[in-house]
């Protein structure tokens, strides 16, 4: 195998693992509503590394190494020619999307989401340069998320999270005020956070990671894989309600419904989809059990009359007033990325992406932005004439995105999202280009 392909593949195997972990060097920004405020935090990961590594490689393949291509006939009908599109129109987009840096109210939080989604787009390009298939991502995405599950479980279980700067995790006792709990018989339960900031991120990287597991059991070749696959789906299920998380409930029954309705859609034999219907049935049950033995718990978090439960409520509809009359403030370029709570002088941001955004980006930011969009649906649309699986993984994430801000506000967010997208967008078969060695 290529010196440059071996290089690739383990760093990109290293920067998968280190996404979800927090591990990173940073400058304390200002505090804004008692609290250290995160996107005026200058920061830098340990998973750029391994990132920026993939993409030097990358580079290199682009301006003349030798990866191995694609077969003819691999790629689906149409995408061969999917490229040819009129070039002034995207750098038009891409201008109107960027004004609104320049109009930002906090230069070094916009100056960090900008250097973040830059590198995650570079990242996303290198994989589509590689030819790394969806299914070498779904599996290491899967793994990755392994530890952080186990650890959740263990939070949840001594209702402590222990702070270590190498792990990137903060100390969590529910004793201390703005730590994640439910309030059940007069004592403060602990979230499960994982290794992520907020039990609700954790949560949200647990609702993607259970569809993609299902499709990883339904694609597993040999039996062990399958079943490996089934006892991650049980994993992930348990940690997910541990989390408390709805609006991760929520993204999760999505996905897996659109997972389920797809395969029987598909037309196959019914032999071909026991696989993915064992899955979901375990996934189910495992779901299940733990719902039923936390009922006590979950209660507290479908009953809006609970104090903790209505101050949520209310913080959430004081954030979507916020971002509305901050957008009638700033209507045509936003207050820059980033730097919404420091506009607002508050931490109670819209809880809302496309309201977000909208605040951020103001109307020419937005108007790029969706162009933008719309170009690389078109583009994927020619790719597919009927509806893939990896579809359904998109739809949850869309669901995430109208009931949390993370997906747009933080570093472990975006990460999330251009994996997922990169999901929905790979059009290269397995076992072709930089996972050829898994055949």
């Amino acid at each position: 195998m290529e010196l440059k392909l071996k290089i690739a593949r383990w760093f990109l195997y290293l920067a998968i693992l280190l996404l979800p972990w927090q591990m990173r060097w940073f400058s304390s920004g200002p505090i804004i509503g008692g609290y250290p405020w995160e996107q005026g935090s200058l920061s830098i990961y340990l998973s750029w590394l391994p990132m920026m590594i993939v993409i030097m490689v990358a580079m290199i393949d682009a301006v003349g190494a030798r990866f191995p291509r694609p077969v003819p006939g691999s790629l689906p009908p149409g995408s061969q020619d999917q490229g040819r599109v009129t070039l002034p129109l995207p750098i038009i987009a891409v201008i109107l999307f960027l004004l609104p840096f320049i109009f930002s109210v906090y230069p070094r939080a916009s100056f960090q989401w900008l250097v973040e989604i830059l590198l995650l787009i570079l990242f996303f390009i290198s994989l589509q340069t590689l030819h790394v298939s969806r299914f070498m991502i779904m599996r290491w995405f899967a793994i990755s998320l392994i530890p952080h599950a186990l650890l959740g479980l263990w939070q949840f279980h001594t209702q402590n999270v222990f702070g270590s700067k190498w792990l990137g995790m903060a100390t969590q006792n529910p004793l201390t005020a703005g730590v994640s709990v439910i309030e059940y018989a007069g004592q403060r339960i602990l979230r499960a956070y994982g290794g992520f900031p907020h039990p609700n991120i954790f949560g949200g990287w647990l609702a993607i990671a259970l569809p993609v597991t299902l499709l990883l059991v339904q694609h597993a070749k040999r039996s062990i894989a399958k079943f490996a696959w089934m006892i991650c789906g049980v994993l992930f299920s348990v940690a997910l309600v541990l989390t408390f998380s709805r609006s991760a409930w929520i993204t999760a029954g999505v996905g897996l419904m659109f997972v389920a309705l797809l395969f029987l859609r598909r037309q196959e034999s019914w032999t071909n989809k026991i696989p993915a219907c064992a899955g979901m049935t375990v996934i189910f049950i495992a779901l299940a059990l733990t719902t039923f033995h936390e009922r006590a718990l979950i209660a507290p978090r479908v009953d809006a009359t609970v104090r903790l439960e209505q101050k949520s409520l209310d913080e959430r509809a004081v954030g979507w007033r916020n971002g509305w009359q901050l957008f009638r403030q700033h209507p045509f370029f936003g207050v820059g990325p980033g730097a919404t709570a420091h506009a607002l002088n508050s931490q109670l941001i819209p809880h809302n992406v496309p309201l977000l955004a909208l605040d951020e980006l103001g109307i020419v930011g937005m108007i790029g932005l969706l162009s933008i969009v719309y170009w690389i649906f078109c583009i994927q649309y020619k790719k597919y004439s009927i509806l893939n699986t990896s579809y359904s993984i998109l739809c949850a994430l869309l669901i995430l995105s109208l009931f949390d801000h993370y997906l747009w506000s933080l570093w472990s967010g975006r990460v999330l999202l251009i994996l997922t997208l990169f999901l929905f967008w790979s059009i290269y078969p397995p076992y072709g280009g930089i996972d050829s060695w898994e055949k």
